[in-house]
């Protein structure tokens, strides 16, 4: 799951970085300040979403903090300007932060960690029980 929300993220980050760098070339092309910083916001959502989906190979905690910075960054570069593409790019980007909770949560879950009581360290309580059953099987 963590390879195909970083190709998916590292797509969305290719396409978003090149359509805003055209948007910001044509604002200082064309003196208009609205495109140009529409792109610029636009870049720095791509730059986030890059960082994201290549962090989240190395730490998964990291990297959904990013994804929910660029999402929040999105969603406000789209209503300041007014730029319905880059709203739509922030349902995306909140897709991947989900998906990558998701994954911690996974991780998480099958780490063998408790959340009671044992320090974030993993129990082998439940091992031990099963082995003292079997021992006391064999024995009769």
């Amino acid at each position: 799951m963590k390879i195909a929300i970083s190709i998916a993220s590292l797509l969305l980050s290719i396409y978003a970085g090149i359509t805003s760098y055209l948007v910001a070339h044509m604002g200082a092309l064309y003196q208009i300040p609205q495109l140009e910083g529409d792109g610029g916001g636009g870049i720095v959502v791509a730059i986030l979403c890059f960082a994201a989906g290549t962090l989240i190979f190395f730490r998964v905690w990291p990297a959904f903090a990013t994804y929910c910075i660029a999402a929040v960054a999105a969603l406000f570069v789209g209503l300041s300007f007014q730029d319905g593409m880059v709203d739509i790019w922030s349902a995306v980007i909140s897709l991947f932060a989900v998906s990558t909770g998701v994954v911690m949560w996974r991780e998480h879950w099958h780490s063998g960690r408790t959340s009671s009581g044992s320090g974030g360290k993993k129990s082998h309580e439940g091992k031990r029980i099963l082995r003292v059953i079997r021992l006391s099987k064999v024995s009769r």
